[in-house]
């Protein structure tokens, strides 16, 4: 059912020639009404996300849209995750854009706590790693006996 997104989505990315590029306004043109007839804004803004995309693939912003755009953008799969939690706040009567405002805000500060987190682990790793090549040991390891039953020789353990 959702395959035709994959697929629309691919032919926008692979229209580098005219050519592929009229192909993939007719596949939208015949997709996207047929799979989302219920509503005919969607269509119409899909579709045109879609024709902007083919013939305007890059477009000049000011700086602060720029950055605003990227921060959303980097954050959208936060936003996605996190959408259901917020949306609750709109049958309190909080009204839709403030309620679009708190998810795309949510979105962005899970985002960002996730990979703060995944920052500090990666530097811990790297920590970890290091240590080890410089021969120091990251964590104190158990002393084992040298009449250890697991120890084969001297300095050699036993595989368990």
């Amino acid at each position: 059912m959702v395959l035709w997104l994959f697929v629309l989505s691919w032919m926008t990315h692979r229209a580098t020639t005219t050519v592929r590029r009229w192909m993939t306004v007719v596949a939208t043109l015949v997709l996207v009404p047929t799979f989302s007839c219920a509503d005919a804004l969607r269509s119409v803004i899909v579709v045109g996300g879609l024709l902007l995309l083919l013939f305007r693939p890059t477009l000049t912003v000011p700086r602060v849209i720029a950055s605003a755009a990227t921060t959303v953008a980097a954050a959208s799969l936060g936003i996605y995750l996190t959408h259901f939690g917020v949306l609750p706040l709109s049958a309190l009567g909080f009204p839709p854009v403030a309620v679009v405002a708190m998810t795309i805000a949510v979105g962005i500060g899970t985002t960002w706590v996730i990979e703060s987190l995944w920052r500090t682990a990666a530097r811990w790793r790297r920590r970890r790693t290091v240590d080890a090549r410089a021969g120091t040991p990251a964590a104190p390891r158990r002393h084992v006996p040298f009449d250890d039953p697991g120890r084969r020789s001297r300095g050699h353990l036993i595989a368990a």
